[in-house]
């Protein structure tokens, strides 16, 4: 796996709350994923407070610290530039509230899938159901939407309504924009984040954006193989895409919605033996 596809873990405990959703993030990937993702992916943990840097090793190989908490774009940006002297073919990234499904064995299946569509830039894998979409259409809300995976169902770049072509199996074209927890392609990441780099502040719709000018077009996994279902809207437990800005502030932490990149020499990185 290690010479298609890079994994990344990024993990930042400054306060109990995210500490104990990450426990249950690094459980759920013993459990459920495959033993080579604990082996071959890299966790960029950044600076916690309430999650020691042994906790991460005893579960994953390669556990690297951040001398400060640089947030998750600078992690991600951190890792991409890690992997040019042997770069993968593909990139996926764990935010630190996602949770697994069994379906997470069919990843060497959508790494064939895209191999094969190659004017397909990437396969998202939150949990979609095609058959359900208005469920999660967050532009027509029912009573009975799931409210916690809503989505706009308008590509943000081009305005027009997002819409799904069946391939194969579980397999969707679509002109859905592509996500940081996704299949993504490397070279079209690293692409993103030069331009990102270079700029004082962005939006992760920049980010889409850019991946966009490069691949109109991506796939979809019918069902996803992942949830962000331990982070509910609506609950105390403090996440950047619902808690206030001024709270995320207050305790330390970065948003993840708006984002700039450190300069590597703004801090420093160790490897926990």
């Amino acid at each position: 796996m290690s010479q298609k596809l890079s994994i990344l873990l990024v993990t930042c405990c400054l306060e109990e709350s995210r500490a104990a959703i990450a426990r249950q993030v690094i459980n759920n990937i013993v459990d459920v994923c495959p033993p080579s993702w604990r082996d071959e992916a890299i966790v960029f943990d950044n600076c916690s407070t309430h999650l020691a840097p042994q906790e991460l090793r005893r579960a994953f190989r390669n556990v690297v610290v951040s001398s400060r908490n640089v947030g998750y774009w600078s992690a991600i940006d951190w890792w991409l530039n890690s992997l040019v002297g042997d770069p993968p073919e593909y990139t996926y990234i764990i935010e630190s509230d996602m949770v697994h499904t069994a379906a997470a064995w069919q990843m060497h299946a959508c790494v064939e899938f895209l191999d094969a569509h190659r004017d397909l830039g990437a396969m998202r894998m939150h949990d979609y159901q095609v058959a359900e979409r208005h469920l999660y259409d967050k532009d027509n809300p029912r009573p009975d939407s799931r409210r916690n995976l809503w989505q706009s169902h308008t590509n943000r770049v081009t305005g027009r309504p997002v819409q799904h072509q069946h391939v194969s199996g579980p397999f969707w074209r679509t002109n859905f924009l592509t996500q940081l927890p996704a299949l993504n392609r490397y070279p079209a990441m690293l692409r993103c984040f030069d331009e990102l780099r270079s700029r004082v502040s962005f939006t992760e719709p920049d980010f889409q954006a850019l991946y966009h000018e490069q691949y109109p077009e991506i796939a979809i996994l019918d069902g996803g193989m992942f949830n962000c279902d331990l982070n509910p809207y609506g609950t105390d437990v403090v996440t950047g895409s619902w808690t206030s800005p001024e709270a995320l502030k207050r305790l330390g932490y970065h948003g993840t919605r708006t984002g700039s990149i450190a300069r590597p020499g703004e801090y420093t990185t160790s490897w926990v033996p």
